[in-house]
């Protein structure tokens, strides 16, 4: 209805206005910014980042010996010394400008609880070490990580941005409409850097907009009507960046545990990173609940950031440790002693149910490594178990083979963590898994960043209906990318993304730019100049059959450095992805 009546409207501009405003970069990195920073642009987790930039730290060998390239990377300030300040305002002014530059050095306030400043902020040690000066002497991604801390600390002393937004206001009986846009006056320190966001909008969205030349007064027309139904939605899931503000928001943790917290509930499995998502897993529920009900004053966020205000007065010898820790920790003691005579782990580990097993007991509800499942109360007794309703896997699918390890079962598809695979009918009797076809491909002799999920690495496989190799993200099934092209370990010098052969040229698997140098001639662990973004390159021929492939290659960058590295777990139960065509 409403639809209908504006679009024969010719609604009147009552208000017009601008205003002017400015925008100040963001302050030089801390700790927990860098860590959220480089999550979002690079896709380094947490412990990655810390890693790198111990490195950078540590430093390199330049012609005037041993060189740190940045200050202590565990730090919760974000002030610069004041020679350092100098020496930005000589820098920015060289290269873009006097306009560009402060009267004086810009000087941020701390904003975290308990903050610890013994450090200053995270920066280049000499802002005239650009980035580009020490590419051929440091990894790609310490390279990048390098970059990201150097803009934005040579930003952070640059002039604020500039901006004019432009407010219409119109009216015609019934309805009123506003609209807005905002236009750059002077990028100033956008020159350089802009800080990131967790969320999908981006902070540039209100200067894409563009309204048209009106005075007060002008008559209008409505050329397009597009109705939008907006409902309340959840806060979005935690991403490892928004988690570590978050840490940082309560007084939770210091800059040298951020890392480690995230790596804790990502390896014992309480959460699963999906889409850069942290999902929590059913142990994660089954221990916070126990934690809440039993040490409900323990898990309490005013009882951590209490203690770490406590220890930081120990640290600055306001308090006595020795009583501070019998006070916490006898109780603690006592407590969980207390609990664990009262405790038996089925008291949290299952659930009772109205469901019954084929010898007449009740079933509950357990909890396993991949999950929750029925199983017979009275196991180890009686081993019965079978998927909770809504979970179960679809029919297995007979071959009309026997089974050679038994002779007693028949051999049947089935779908596990890992994908589909045949085993015997008779499971858990029997535990016979088939295993057939070609020997697996060789492994790569060089470690090669997956260009979608830049945590994950490219490991060769061979497609089960033709056995041609293909290679896939060592992170699947959270990670879908494939393609039939060799990687060869050299980099596209503009995005960091690696090259492999199509044919006798190397093309990026993150931008589908061929590059300058020939297949044959790249060499691992080495960038390479090449043409445009071509994403068309990147496309598989049509199969001859029906079906869709998975994966695909994404604009982001990668790495490709000789070495081994181990691909993370998933508990994620996913179907495989459709293997690629082969190429040749």
């Amino acid at each position: 209805r409403h639809r209908a009546a504006i679009e024969v409207l010719h609604p009147i501009v009552t208000k017009l206005g601008t205003r002017a405003q400015k925008r100040s970069p963001a302050p030089p990195f801390t700790t927990s910014t860098l860590q959220q920073e480089a999550s979002r642009r690079l896709g380094f987790s947490p412990k990655r980042t810390m890693s790198v930039a111990q490195r950078l730290y540590e430093g390199i060998e330049t012609d005037e010996g041993h060189v740190g390239l940045i200050t202590y990377m565990r730090t919760d300030s974000t002030a610069i010394a004041g020679v350092a300040m100098g020496e930005a305002r000589e820098v920015i002014g060289e290269r873009y400008g006097p306009e560009f530059t402060m009267p004086k050095g810009r000087v941020y306030k701390t904003k975290a609880k308990g903050a610890q400043e013994a450090h200053e902020s995270i920066r280049p040690t000499s802002f005239r070490r650009d980035p580009d000066s020490i590419a051929g002497s440091v990894r790609p991604d310490e390279l990048r990580l390098y970059r990201l801390i150097w803009q934005r600390a040579l930003a952070s002393q640059m002039a604020p941005k500039e901006l004019e937004t432009t407010t219409i206001e119109l009216n015609d009986g019934s309805y009123d409409f506003r609209a807005s846009a905002t236009k750059v006056l002077f990028d100033g320190f956008a020159r350089v850097y802009t800080e990131g966001r967790d969320d999908d909008a981006s902070d540039e969205d209100q200067e894409t907009k563009k309204l048209p030349s009106l005075a007060d007064g002008d008559r209008t027309a409505v050329a397009e009507v597009d109705p939008i139904q907006h409902f309340t939605e959840p806060p979005p899931r935690f991403t490892e960046a928004s988690l570590i503000k978050a840490l940082e928001e309560h007084g939770i943790g210091r800059p040298s545990t951020y890392a480690a917290t995230i790596s804790t509930i990502t390896d014992r499995g309480y959460v699963r990173v999906e889409e850069r998502r942290l999902h929590p897993e059913p142990v994660a529920e089954v221990v916070t609940d126990l934690l809440v009900e039993h040490f409900g004053d323990y898990v309490d966020l005013a009882f951590t950031a209490r203690m770490e205000e406590e220890l930081d007065e120990i640290a600055r010898g306001e308090r006595a440790w020795v009583p501070l820790l019998r006070a916490f920790y006898g109780p603690l003691r006592d407590r969980v002693d207390e609990k664990r005579r009262e405790l038996k782990r089925s008291d949290f580990t299952t659930e009772a149910t109205d469901e019954i097993c084929s010898e007449g007991h009740p079933m509950v509800i357990r909890l396993g490594r991949n999950g929750r499942f029925l199983a017979c109360s009275l196991y180890p007794e009686h081993k019965e178990s079978r998927p909770l309703p809504g979970d179960e896997p679809p029919p297995q699918e007979g071959t009309g083979e026997v089974c050679p390890k038994c002779s007693e079962g028949t051999l049947v598809g089935k779908r596990g963590r890992f994908g589909p695979f045949v085993g015997c009918s008779r499971y858990p009797d029997c535990d016979y898994i088939k295993k057939d076809g070609p020997p697996p491909p060789d492994p790569l002799p060089f470690e090669v960043v997956c260009p979608k999920n830049k945590d994950g690495h490219l490991v060769p496989r061979r497609a089960r209906r033709t056995g041609n190799v293909f290679w896939g993200c060592s992170k699947y099934p959270r990670c879908d990318f494939t393609t039939n092209n060799e990687p060869l370990g050299g980099l596209h010098d503009t995005d960091d993304g690696p090259l492999a052969r199509k044919d006798e040229a190397a093309i990026c698997l993150a931008c589908g730019s061929t590059s300058d140098t020939p297949a044959a001639e790249i060499v691992p662990g080495q960038n390479y100049a090449g043409g445009p973004a071509n994403p068309e390159a990147l496309a598989r021929p049509a199969r001859a059959r029906g079906g869709s492939r998975a994966g695909g290659a994404t604009k982001s960058g990668g790495r490709a450095r000789t070495g081994s590295r181990t691909g993370g777990r998933s508990t994620t139960k996913r179907p495989r992805p459709v293997e690629p065509a082969a190429d040749t």
